[in-house]
């Protein structure tokens, strides 16, 4: 079974308004693109923590961030390790002959906070980049 965390951010009004103020697949684009800047740092901490076997490759070097949904101007994107390396969560849940030995989990912690303001910063260079192109490109 796949650990899901699930993060709903608010009083992101103004971003949404400037958001919605770009055409809408520009608008998409720059919102996953954000989104999956400021999700990079909990990859990076997941393959701090991953474990890691004396034969390689190892879990820890296949952490992804992927596109899972984008649509009315919310993106849903998944951290983790990469689909042949499912055996990542064996240690993270254990199984009938071997204890748990989080790591997933203690890496979207020490994270968490800092993905809101993360988001909104990423958003905003997003936003700002998306303005200048548009002002080119209509002068």
């Amino acid at each position: 079974m796949a650990q899901v965390f699930t993060m709903n951010v608010t009083g992101f009004t103004e971003l949404e308004g400037a958001l919605r103020q770009l055409p809408e697949a520009v608008a998409k684009g720059r919102l996953l693109r954000a989104l999956k800047k400021a999700a990079q740092p909990v990859a990076d901490e997941l393959g701090l923590r991953a474990p890691r076997s004396p034969f390689a490759p190892h879990i820890a070097e296949n952490m992804v961030v992927a596109t899972k949904r984008v649509e009315n101007y919310q993106a849903t994107v998944a951290v983790g390790p990469k689909r042949a390396f499912f055996y990542g969560t064996f240690p993270e849940w254990g199984t009938s002959k071997m204890p748990a030995r989080p790591w997933m989990r203690p890496a979207w912690d020490s994270k968490r906070l800092s993905l809101p303001g993360e988001l909104g910063r990423h958003l905003w260079d997003e936003l700002a980049a998306a303005a200048r192109r548009l002002a080119r490109s209509s002068s």
